[in-house]
């Protein structure tokens, strides 16, 4: 049976052990009185790395959660315990930064034990709050998703209540990386953490608890770019058009030099036109004081701001603008019509604007044919025009197909 408080103990019978104890056959004095000790060892991992271990400062606990002896593990997460006593409810603590503290099951000591921890990340929650346009509309239903500072995925998406309100819970802390939000809503876009574009201004560590990380969609984006083989010196005339309107009033370039110790002297004529609705058919205009009027090819606003949206000018050979107006049959303006001046004359093509006005830079001659794209409800036109007492504004009329 189990001896305690015993010192000394007469034996006498076969070989055996008591308490481990070894017992010789015949009589013998056996000392008791120094209990067993074993080991106890195991290997430290982080969750995220499975197999691999992560150094750590381990605590042994005894039943009643008392130090019994503490120690750190190795660089490969290996620890041992040594010298500890027989007895039951003992249990690991290991501890490290950025990490959740994690404890062993309770275990009994009857022999060497191996107690393996894997140590999950420490967690925050961020909330906050999403809003259209300003703090006065909250918006409900938007998906919010939190990426990190390459702009991947953390984790799953979440939407936001009827009143805006959003929570991420369980976000890994990431003391030397960064996170930044994202939100998305049906009609709206144009959102990135608290201020809007890629830019290290929306980027936050995340080391503890955040809440009023509110995010701002907007119903209307940014287009910007830059004008290329411009004049440093000149300043041109940004116009906005949706299927060959006119969209607000046009902006004028701002130009900035930059000293590079490579390149020297870097020049940006750059433009940005705000508050533009979603949509399609949009394209920029480019004129100006010795270029040549430039159109880009059409583009959509959908989600997000359009940047880089630039446009190489070229400098205005000598020639003569061809101007007039179409109208419909029935007498009123002819918007959106496309017309052209094919080579060797023309310089691509214009739109009519919401008067039916058209304008087109052509090289000096004595004629020109003028084609008009009627669409599907006009007839196309090729108009000849005389050139020879030179340009006037001209007056077309289309015709039903």
């Amino acid at each position: 049976g189990e001896i305690t408080d015993v010192d000394v103990l007469t034996f006498t019978g076969e070989a055996g052990q008591i308490d481990g104890v070894e017992v010789l056959p015949g009589t013998a004095k056996v000392n008791v009185s120094e209990d067993p000790v074993y080991t106890v060892s195991g290997t430290v991992t982080e969750s995220r790395a499975g197999d691999i271990g992560v150094p750590a400062a381990l605590t042994l606990l005894d039943e009643e959660g008392n130090a019994v002896a503490e120690t750190v593990s190795g660089t490969h997460g290996h620890y041992a315990f040594c010298g500890i006593r027989a007895g039951k409810g003992y249990t690991v603590k290991a501890e490290k930064h950025l990490y959740q503290d994690t404890v062993s099951d309770p275990f009994s000591v009857r022999k060497d034990m191996t107690v393996d921890l894997q140590l999950p990340l420490a967690t925050v929650t961020i909330s906050g709050r999403v809003y259209a346009d300003d703090v006065d509309h909250p918006l409900g239903g938007a998906v919010v998703q939190l990426v990190d500072g390459g702009f991947l995925p953390v984790g799953k998406s979440v939407r936001a209540n009827v009143d805006g309100y959003y929570v991420i819970k369980d976000v890994p802390v990431m003391e030397n990386d960064f996170y930044t939000l994202t939100a998305r809503a049906v009609g709206f876009g144009n959102s990135h953490g608290q201020n809007y574009g890629r830019s290290r201004d929306d980027l936050f560590h995340a080391t503890e608890d955040l809440a009023d990380m509110d995010i701002f969609l907007s119903s209307s984006y940014l287009v910007a770019g830059e004008i290329l083989g411009g004049d440093e010196e000149a300043v041109y005339q940004v116009q906005l058009l949706k299927d060959g309107l006119r969209v607000g009033d046009p902006v004028s370039t701002v130009t900035t030099k930059e000293e590079n110790p490579w390149y020297g002297t870097i020049v940006t004529i750059s433009y940005e036109l705000t508050d533009v609705p979603a949509g399609e058919g949009y394209c920029i205009e480019v004129s100006g004081d010795g270029c040549m009027t430039r159109r880009s090819p059409e583009f959509m606003v959908k989600s997000t701001n359009v940047l880089q949206k630039n446009l190489e000018i070229e400098p205005a050979e000598e020639g003569m603008e061809l101007t007039g107006w179409l109208n419909s049959p029935d007498g009123t303006p002819a918007a959106g019509i496309r017309i052209s001046c094919g080579e060797p004359l023309g310089y691509g093509e214009a739109v009519t604007d919401e008067d039916g006005y058209f304008s087109i830079w052509i090289r000096p001659s004595e004629a020109a044919t003028l084609k008009i794209d009627g669409g599907d409800a006009f007839a196309d036109v090729n108009q000849f025009l005389d050139l020879s007492a030179g340009t006037v504004p001209v007056e077309l009329t289309l015709t039903n197909r």
